[in-house]
């Protein structure tokens, strides 16, 4: 049998890796992955590694095998193997000693995780390190291969592949405390070997974290300290030294490293060996994998140390003008490294934990400002630094995809940079520190203008260009020997010269624009670059949030500026986004600075641009109308021939449909700002380009409606929406709706068959909870482009919106609520179950309302557990099995009384017991959270009134139920619904005490003793024990993760468990008990 596993391994091996049929080399990869989770591969994997004739692909295959199966599946082995298997892994160590280093490196690794699995005494006295140094003395020529077996040795301990008990695992890691002096021992006895340097310091670099008894004192005079310390300067050996050193580091700041003062011989040695770096960081003969390397170093020491640089000694600025100097490198990935410190750096001079030392606030307020004063032109520095990050590149056109999206993010990176130093200097001093990147473009825009403009001219700009009248200057422009008429340029200029701090930088750019676009003939390359203006409007914008409404020095000349400026795309984009961004500031802007009118045509520029462009303008332009409506009270005809151009897609414009939304919000809000009959008015105009398209569809016919491409139906619907949810005028509103009823009800008619738009639309009102929340539901709406049934979810909003307003609607609560019963018996789509959990939660404490609630709820759920008998029904329905949930749930939140005490509730209850361990996501947790509401509910607040009944249900089901969520704890649940399960659990023990503790005992019981122990037994009883003594939650997840792991620790274990609890196979028998 064996010989023929290992022919077949060899033939498959062979397909793998030279067959030229795609579709075999595929099948044998799945055959291997599957033999290497049989008992056979313990023994062909061991065999072909001893077999001199196996090549380097059969080596390297085996001994991945082997590796993984003594990590993983250690278990399967008899328990006398542990002898057999250790002589036969030292023999290949041995083998393998000078290569392939592959297997070599595998070999070790199987070793590793060897001792991780079987106790210390098993290696003999001291355990495997001990061993290992005793082999090492006695066969000194295998000395490579053991140097790497004692490299892997610690940093096994945090692989998750081994599949060893928590207590295995931790009793490991104390072993291998106790053995790092040995460890270090045999490190620095193998140093003076040139050859073993690397390995050496790896080693080193892993033992570090296990040298808890060795103090910082010991370790500042080490020599394997001092040769870590002296190899930086090694290009040989630059990565492995950076590796200690970064180790050493985080020895000193560790959680039980001591006192600073403990620590402080070996920062003393640490900081200025690093600081001496500095030079090679500039080098431009150093290999850019070491520079990064010293710069991980320089940004680990950073933020490792931020504590005590934030204290601002004369040492602490020099390491910060370090990490300045790494900033300022012209690669983003080394740059970059710097933005955690200058984060934390900056947490830590703001936030007042920083200095509870100080005692009083006089002493903590003269401390921080202390700092501030010391670390504001660093701060400043890094603005700086930053912002030229930003500027696109020359080539950006011919970038792929994937280079835009790089770039993108490294933009949003330097955002955030930018937004740490407005927490440190304020809003107004960082957007200082940006302008001067505008106000030197000054100089390369002059230098344009006088390179095409001839002398006189030239003086005639610079001495009179911002004092006379646009009339009295000469009305021609020489540009290369042509004459220009700029008289609308001098006007433009001349316009905007009042109070200009950036020095006539507008006019400049108009006039280089001009020139640059009336002769082509320029030499471009002297042309003025737009890319370094366009990345300090970027850096502007990304701080708007934190500049201050007051700001009147450097905002009124940006503004200025932007009208000024060419119509490159992406230059046009952010400043669409600029002024998107401020469009509070300009709310609140001057009288005497007219600047919005500009402004807006800017938008009007950009929405004919390019979809990029257009994007921007139609958010920035959403935004000007909700801060600055009032301002637009008295300009709604201009207003509305910007939205009829883009509604209708004639015009010029490059809106897509989805960011029309943001325009028809942009209306929608300056239109609440009207009295009700100007409202009124305006409503029904910006409804109009809305609802003709839907009356032309309906007017060809049902065939035709039901035919057509569901997105030319929502993109209107889309629009009705927004209308709907973002004028604040109930009134007029509720006109409106009852109007376009009819339009909307055929649509819906003929549209009704549509799943994927009734799910899609309903699961949207998640973000509906509140009226609030009107406005990002409909932007979510639009984004997943939903189909059809608006009008539902307009039903319920709008409800809520007048329902203080007598009702003024025509439609009732119970019309819609028979709608929705009668369409979800026809069509059985989730959605309903979804929108009937928004009704519920709206309505259901509304007395009114019980009859029209009960009814919905006796109807939908009736419905629904005939859907949902067994576990595999549950698989096939996940939408419905979470909306139906949702829905329970929040019956026993909002109307308890109309529900706990029907039948429809018990039959709820052991419906969900059959779908508990679904594996989808969403509809778990539903069914988990219904199930902890159910165990909560009688000791809330109104709860008591409910104890009887849920006693009555819970009592008969308990031992099942319990049964089921521990094997959803012990692996018939992903480990990502740990807390879920571990929060039914605590409910469960705190509702019902002693009989929980029973119930678990019983499905413990079942379990057999290959999977859990008798003290694993009862260390899992005791977690449940003390859930009910009021552990926090967080608590017993924590421990019922470590019970979790052991039972899925591999997967025969897991199968194991969960063949012995069967939560699958369960069926409920009412069994009557008596509450203990």
């Amino acid at each position: 049998m064996e010989a023929q596993a290992t022919a077949t391994v060899k033939e498959a091996l062979a397909a793998l890796y030279h067959h030229p049929d795609d579709g075999i080399r595929t099948a044998a990869d799945r055959w291997l992955q599957e033999f290497q989770h049989t008992l056979d591969a313990w023994q062909v994997a061991d065999s072909l590694l001893h077999d001199e004739s196996s090549n380097l692909e059969t080596l390297i295959f085996c001994s991945q095998t082997l590796r993984s199966k003594v990590q993983r599946d250690f278990e399967e082995l008899p328990l006398g193997a542990f002898r057999s298997l250790q002589d036969s892994l030292y023999v290949l160590l041995k083998k393998f000693n000078k290569g392939p280093a592959k297997v070599r490196t595998q070999i070790c690794i199987a070793i590793a995780a060897l001792a991780v699995h079987v106790p210390v005494e098993d290696w003999g006295a001291g355990g495997i390190v001990n061993w290992l140094s005793d082999e090492m003395k006695a066969h000194p020529e295998f000395i490579p291969g053991f140097l790497e077996l004692l490299i892997v040795l610690p940093q096994e301990t945090s692989s998750y592949k081994i599949a060893a008990r928590p207590e295995r695992r931790r009793q490991f890691e104390s072993d291998l405390c106790t053995s790092a002096n040995v460890a270090i021992s045999l490190l620095t006895a193998c140093m003076a070997i040139d050859q073993l340097k690397e390995q050496v310091l790896e080693g080193f670099s892993s033992w570090l974290r296990f040298c808890h008894g060795i103090s910082a004192s010991e370790l500042a005079s080490h020599p394997l300290v001092h040769m870590a310390l002296s190899s930086l300067n090694s290009d040989q050996f630059l990565e492995a030294a950076v590796n200690v050193t970064s180790e050493l580091i985080h020895a000193t700041v560790s959680h039980g490293s001591g006192t600073t003062a403990e620590q402080l011989p070996l920062v003393q040695i640490l900081v200025p060996r690093i600081m001496g770096l500095k030079e090679q960081l500039k080098d431009p003969s150093k290999d850019e994998e070491d520079v990064k390397a010293i710069a991980r170093l320089y940004a680990d020491m950073g933020e490792s140390y931020v504590d005590l640089i934030a204290a601002g000694s004369d040492d602490s600025v020099q390491i910060v003008n370090a990490l300045l100097e790494v900033t300022s490198h012209q690669e983003f990935d080394i740059c970059s490294m710097t933005f955690n410190f200058w984060h934390r750096l900056k947490r830590n001079l703001i936030r007042r934990e920083s200095y509870a030392s100080y005692g009083s606030e006089v002493t903590i307020e003269a401390e921080r400002n202390r700092r501030l004063l010391i670390f504001r032109p660093k701060f400043e520095t890094l603005v700086s630094l930053v912002s030229s990050r930003v500027e696109y590149p020359e080539d950006y056109h011919t970038f792929s995809e994937e280079d835009r999206r790089d770039f993108r993010h490294v933009r949003y990176a330097v955002s955030d940079v930018l937004l740490d130093a407005t927490d440190v200097l304020g809003g107004d001093s960082t957007l200082k520190v940006l302008s001067t990147k505008l106000a030197q473009e000054d100089l390369e825009v002059l230098g344009f203008i006088q390179h095409h403009v001839d002398p006189m001219t030239f003086s005639l700009l610079m001495t009179t260009g911002k004092a006379m009248d646009p009339g009295l200057l000469w009305p021609d422009l020489v540009v290369e020997g042509h004459m220009v008429d700029v008289r609308p340029l001098w006007r433009a200029a001349y316009a905007m010269r009042k109070g200009l701090g950036l020095p006539a930088l507008e006019m400049f750019w108009t006039i280089a624009v001009a020139a640059e676009s009336a002769y082509g003939s320029c030499n471009t390359e002297q042309n003025p670059k737009w890319q370094p203006v366009e990345a300090a409007l970027f850096c502007i914008q990304a701080i708007a949030k934190s500049v201050s409404l007051e700001e009147r020095e450097i905002l009124p000349q940006v503004m200025s500026l932007l009208p000024c400026l060419p119509h490159n795309e992406q230059l046009l984009q952010t400043v669409c986004s600029t002024i998107g961004s401020f469009s509070k500031w300009i709310d609140s802007a001057p009288a005497e600075l007219p600047i919005l009118p500009p402004l807006v045509d800017i938008l009007n520029k950009g929405m004919s641009t390019s979809e990029d462009t257009a994007a921007a303008a139609s958010v920035a332009f959403k935004y000007i109308c909700e801060d600055c409506r009032r301002k637009f009270a008295g300009s709604l005809d201009g207003l509305f021939q910007i939205y009829h151009i883009a509604i209708s897609g004639v015009g010029g414009y490059k809106v897509s449909s989805e960011d029309s939304l943001h325009l028809v919000e942009a209306l929608s809000v300056v239109i609440t700002t009207l009295p009700p009959e100007s409202a009124r008015t305006a409503l029904e105009l910006i409804c109009q380009p809305v609802i003709n398209p839907l009356q032309e569809l309906i007017q060809q016919g049902d065939q035709i409606l039901q035919q057509i491409p569901a997105r030319q139906l929502t993109v209107h619907i889309d629009r009705l929406s927004s209308i709907f949810s973002n004028v604040k005028h109930p009134e007029v509103v509720a006109e409106a709706v009852n109007r376009y009823w009819p339009i909307l009800k055929s649509i819906f008619d003929q549209r009704a068959w549509d799943t994927r738009t009734m799910e899609s639309v309903c699961r949207s009102c998640k973000f509906a909870e509140e009226q609030a929340d009107y406005k990002y539901l409909m932007w979510y709406f639009s984004t997943i482009r939903i189909f059809i049934i608006r009008w539902l979810v307009l039903t319920c909003f709008i409800w809520v919106k007048v329902r203080t307003c007598g009702r003024a609607m025509g439609m009732t609560i119970g019309a819609m609520l028979e709608e929705i019963q009668t369409l979800y018996q026809q069509h059985k789509q989730s959605c309903f179950l979804y929108l009937s959990s928004e009704v519920i939660k709206i309505f259901g404490s509304d007395p009114s309302c019980a009859d029209y609630l009960t009814n919905l709820i006796q109807i939908l759920f009736s419905h629904t557990v005939q859907l949902l008998r067994t576990i595999q029904d549950f698989t096939a329905r996940p939408d419905i099995a979470d909306d139906c949930y949702l829905l329970a749930s929040r019956c026993i939140r909002y109307c308890p009384n109309l529900f706990v005490p029907t039948e429809m509730f018990q039959r709820l209850v052991d419906c969900a017991m059959a779908g508990i361990t679904i594996q989808h996501r969403e509809a778990c947790k539903s069914i988990l959270s219904f199930l902890s509401d159910v165990f909560d509910l009688p000791n809330s607040s109104d709860g008591g009134n409910y104890r009887e009944f849920i006693n009555t249900i819970v009592l008969q089901r308990g031992a099942t139920l319990t049964r089921i969520m521990i094997a959803a704890l012990t692996g018939a649940l992903p480990s990502g619904r740990l807390e879920e399960v571990s929060y039914v659990l605590l409910s469960l023990i705190r509702a019902f005490g002693e009989n929980m503790l029973n119930w678990a005992r019983e499905s413990i019981n079942l379990i057999p003793p290959q999977a859990l122990t008798d003290a694993e037994r009862l260390r899992f009883l005791n977690i449940i024990s003390d859930a009910a003594s009021g552990s926090s939650l967080q608590t017993i997840t924590d421990r019922f993760g470590e019970i979790s792991d052991v039972c899925r620790r591999n997967k025969t274990v897991q199968d194991l468990v969960q063949s012995a609890l069967r939560p699958h196979d369960l069926t409920f028998t009412v069994v009557p008990q008596q509450l203990s």
